[in-house]
């Protein structure tokens, strides 16, 4: 009995639960880069870091540049980080579809690894 409802459930709800295991990851990565607010935010400066309050044609050029490097600055952190975020994603997806792949198979592979180390 109790084998019949592993079995049940592995090639039933089996399958529903890899997709959901796989949502929540791509959901929790999502969250944990804050992509949203990483896009909102993207020309940003970087930490706020800006120079305000120059007085005279010279300290304005001088503020104009700061604001512009940290403006830079801001943008390579932060496509950086929605790069990695990307790759992690598409690591989760490969790994998901790989154990949707293999699935079925798994119940199956000590009897196979039996069979094939005596033979």
């Amino acid at each position: 009995m109790v084998l019949f409802d592993a079995l049940s459930w592995w090639y039933g709800w089996g399958w529903l639960h890899i997709i959901e295991v796989a949502r929540r990851w791509l959901a929790r990565l999502y969250a944990t880069f804050s992509v949203r607010q990483m896009m909102r935010t993207l020309f940003a400066p970087w930490k706020e870091d800006r120079v305000t309050g120059a007085q005279g044609l010279d300290g304005m050029m001088k503020a104009l540049v700061m604001n512009g490097v940290a403006r830079l600055i801001g943008f390579t952190i932060r496509v950086m980080f929605i790069l990695f975020y990307a790759f992690l994603s598409l690591l989760v997806v490969i790994a998901g579809l790989g154990l949707f792949v293999i699935w079925p198979i798994l119940p199956v592979s000590p009897l196979l690894a039996i069979i094939y180390g005596i033979s």
